[in-house]
């Protein structure tokens, strides 16, 4: 069985590694999603395609962190979105349909959000997973991190990445009508 991590953002332009992509050890966080530890000496180098991605982490709905590399292992659908974006929200909404459409890619959403360049707090993030029935991690980004990985100004916008943390696909655009699409070609 394949699984699948959605990471969707919400008014998120851009993020950034901590790191500035110096390989350090990694630190698990501590939180109840799933983890497995990425290996020793992981850089993130970008989101391009065959970048491996840099650790993204904020906090989830419930106020605990969570790291993009607690997910080594599984595929990830990374997803940025603005809150207050019309395609956004039909693309959360169609989320949960996917994750039915796709059972063996076991798929987790997480949302990352911030409000019009405000961050926002955990409850914003339980907000958005209530009104779209996401059961995956939802988290903000206090930091409202630098590094861009939107090279468009078109939202939402998503990023495949392998289980092995590196970009399979830069961006799919229109990722509402192109993602099952993009998600049957990517799980082959």
């Amino acid at each position: 069985m394949v699984g699948v991590l959605t990471l969707v953002l919400g008014c998120i332009p851009h993020l950034e590694s901590p790191d500035g992509g110096v390989p350090q050890d990694w630190l698990p966080p501590e939180n109840s999603w799933p983890s497995a530890e990425p290996p020793a000496g992981l850089v993130g180098e970008g989101w391009f395609e065959g970048d491996v991605v840099p650790d993204v982490r904020g906090l989830d709905r419930y106020g605990d962190e969570v790291s993009l590399w607690q997910f080594y292992g599984q595929p990830v659908v990374l997803d940025v979105s603005h809150v207050w974006c019309r395609p956004c929200q039909d693309l959360a909404a169609k989320l949960p349909g996917l994750e039915e459409d796709f059972p063996e890619a076991n798929f987790v959403t997480l949302l990352v959000t911030d409000i019009e360049g405000e961050p926002s707090d955990p409850q914003d993030c339980a907000d958005w997973a209530d009104a779209f029935g996401l059961h995956s991690p939802v988290i903000t980004d206090p930091e409202l991190s630098s590094e861009p990985i939107v090279v468009t100004n078109s939202y939402p916008y998503a990023v495949l990445i392998d289980p092995d943390l590196t970009v399979w696909l830069d961006q799919v655009e229109s990722p509402l009508t192109r993602m099952d699409d993009a998600l049957e070609d990517w799980l082959r």
